[in-house]
């Protein structure tokens, strides 16, 4: 696999001089700036979203020993260690992870509930196993939380989501299934909260569920420890309630992405929204919230097309609203207005952001998600969505004329 374009070779070239003329031995190098600018500048000249950081340090390393020097030696010995590395990977330790919801539970719901997400399986449980040990020795990382841990252990209505992670160590484990975690939380948060809108006298999260403020992490040897998220502390008024019927949509809005999607694809795009959902939900901030929703908003409209500018955001995202029911233009001034307080607030500190303003816009991307759910089997990569969004606005005389010429290109190929 080729990492680099041909007309970069020469600065790449010049820049893994330098890193083989610093690095040592053992691996690594020298902390200074000009150091370690040459090292990042190397690793980000990498054009691939797949780049493993280890095995370009390894692969330094490899070539360090062997005198070995051109960018096509690095990509020969980096595309080894990234295959091996794979390999370990799939020989790492276990564990599993239980996550406390501040969630009720119709009783008529059978436990546990599986679901699979971007290849992980989810159990929704009301059980831990050798829960007894647990309770007799704590973790020291949860004894900020014992009460809530006993309670929710030994309460059988509480329910626990868990998930299994690999990893050489339960830190790495958990950093390879939050995406799933996120992507699940969002769209609990977009299947539940879709189109609702909230008014409030302060500022606090969104989310239907609020983000945990622990996890007890169970090792393949049953040993258990555990460890907490910095999240805002705020009161919770009521919770949410479960019935079978969320249980079925729950399950049914996962479906499309079980498995983990293609690079480029338009389900990878769905993943990234889904889980900059969940992050949108948990501001604690109005301008969080705004923030964290806009964000969705250029990414489903695809704002890197045209250099991100809000105006053409808004009137992309304005699109999705036409044909709901709204009166005359719908959303389209409104998103207007909003595209300007996104300007105030990112470029002048401006933050005039209201309830309203977070409804609306929310509203807005809860139909932009809900159309990208329903056409990720019609538009399955990136470019089909660049280019249904670059001929959506067109006459048909012009439809007509670009499908003509394809035509001819084709015959002329």
């Amino acid at each position: 696999m080729k990492l680099w374009k041909e007309n970069n070779i020469t600065e790449i070239q010049k820049l893994l001089n330098f890193l083989l003329s610093i690095w040592q031995e053992n691996g690594g190098y020298s902390f200074t700036a000009k150091n370690t600018f040459a090292f990042n500048e190397f690793l980000c000249s990498i054009k691939t979203k797949e780049f493993v950081r280890s095995a370009a340090h390894k692969a330094i390393t490899e070539m360090r020993s062997t005198s070995k020097n051109t960018p096509e030696e690095f990509c020969e010995i980096y595309n080894r260690i990234k295959k091996e590395l794979s390999k370990k990977k799939s020989l790492q330790n276990k564990f599993t992870f239980y996550i406390p919801l501040e969630a009720e539970f119709e009783g008529s719901i059978d436990f546990p509930i599986s679901i699979t997400l971007l290849g992980n399986k989810f159990q929704f449980v009301r059980n831990i196993p050798f829960s007894k040990k647990l309770l007799s020795s704590l973790p020291m990382r949860l004894l900020e939380y014992q009460g809530k841990v006993k309670e929710h252990i030994s309460d059988k209505n509480r329910i626990f989501l868990s998930i299994v992670g690999h990893g050489k160590d339960w830190d790495e484990a958990w950093e390879n299934i939050t995406l799933s975690f996120d992507v699940l939380r969002g769209i609990i948060e977009f299947s539940f909260s879709f189109r609702g809108f909230q008014m409030s006298s302060h500022s606090k999260p969104r989310s239907k569920i609020p983000h945990p403020k622990w996890v007890i992490i169970r090792n393949h040897n049953n040993e258990f420890d555990g460890t907490t998220f910095n999240v805002q502390d705020y009161k919770l008024i009521s919770k949410f309630k479960f019935t079978p019927k969320h249980i079925k949509v729950m399950k049914n809005n996962t479906r499309v992405l079980q498995n983990k999607p293609k690079i480029n694809s338009s389900k990878q795009l769905l993943v990234s929204c889904m889980r900059l959902y969940s992050d949108a939900m948990d501001g604690y901030y109005r301008y969080n919230q705004f923030l964290g929703l806009w964000t969705i908003a250029e990414a489903i409209c695809l704002s890197e097309d045209f250099g991100g500018e809000s105006k053409k955001v808004s009137k992309r995202l304005a699109w999705f609203g036409q044909d709901i029911g709204l009166v005359a233009t719908g959303y389209t001034n409104i998103l207007d207005s909003l595209s300007y307080k996104r300007n105030d607030l990112v470029h002048k500190g401006i933050s005039e952001i209201y309830d309203d303003d977070i409804n609306h816009l929310k509203y807005a991307i809860d139909t932009a998600l809900l159309w990208l759910y329903r056409s990720v089997s019609k538009f399955k990569t990136i470019q089909h969505l660049l280019q249904y969004y670059r001929l959506k606005d067109l006459s048909n005389t012009e439809l007509t004329a670009i499908d003509e010429t394809i035509s001819i290109i084709n015959k002329e190929r």
